[in-house]
């Protein structure tokens, strides 16, 4: 997926993430494959978990502007749209496993290249698991906030920044 840069200055990626992920995921470009569908099922969640504070009254710049090291990460939104009720906990432990597979996946690729041990190997249907895995939770996030289509929704949408 190529990146361009906007009128301000900041980088952009150029297209959809899903059809870049799915592109690079067919190109065998794994490792790329799986960070774009990681972050859009970050994204994602963090989409509904901003949309569900802004319904119960909460500023849209606050939303926004909470310190993303300490709280925007995978497991602090699964945890937080569980604690919410927008996930089940069923669904709160497939995106745990989804990210332990996707983090197995990506360092045993890294790991292989440098000690090409038994262990630290990575089969193709792992990799086809878990990506179709990643497919089905974007969806499912997705139909969550289905006017959420990931091109521009969001913060800027919401409060003109960005």
């Amino acid at each position: 997926m190529k990146v361009k840069e906007a009128v301000n200055g900041a980088l952009l990626l150029d297209g959809e993430v899903l059809e870049g992920a799915e592109e690079a995921f067919k190109e065998e470009r794994y490792v790329e494959a799986f960070a774009l569908i990681q972050a859009l099922i970050d994204w994602r969640m963090l989409n509904l978990y901003q949309i569900n504070e802004m319904n119960k009254g909460v500023p849209p710049l606050e939303t926004h502007q909470v310190d993303w090291a300490e709280f925007y990460t995978h497991k602090r939104l699964v945890r937080e749209l569980e604690k919410r009720e927008i996930i089940s906990p069923k669904e709160s432990e497939r995106f745990r496993e989804f990210y332990d597979l996707r983090n197995m996946i990506v360092h045993r690729l890294v790991i292989y290249r440098y000690q090409p041990y038994a262990h630290n190997r990575v089969k193709r249907e792992d990799a086809i698991r878990g990506f179709r895995e990643g497919k089905v939770l974007v969806e499912l996030l997705r139909e969550r906030n289905p006017e959420s289509s990931g091109s521009g929704e969001g913060w800027a949408m919401t409060t003109g920044g960005g």
